[in-house]
């Protein structure tokens, strides 16, 4: 019996603001997740984590995207929220 599983595809590469804002345009679901985990080549996990991250406040977004030289994935997810018309804001 194999014990390993398969790495999705996608596994460890960084995100694209097509990818987030597809996730963004979903409701935050398991059968969501799993689907959108099969389309995007990445796990669940990953996607629901996209999730959270998605939904954080513009501020905390902000700090962490003037820190992310590399990939630019916070960034990347403030495009993709304005995008979808997601609009949080925190006191």
């Amino acid at each position: 019996m194999n014990n390993q599983v398969e790495k999705p595809i996608n596994a460890g590469k960084p995100w694209t603001e097509d990818e987030i804002f597809l996730i963004a345009t979903h409701t935050p679901s398991w059968h969501n997740a799993k689907f959108l985990a099969k389309q995007l080549g990445r796990t669940t996990h990953a996607v629901q984590y996209m999730w959270c991250k998605i939904y954080w406040s513009v501020k905390q977004l902000k700090e962490f995207a003037a820190n992310d030289t590399e990939t630019q994935q916070y960034q990347k997810i403030l495009n993709a929220r304005r995008r979808a018309g997601i609009c949080i804001r925190c006191k």
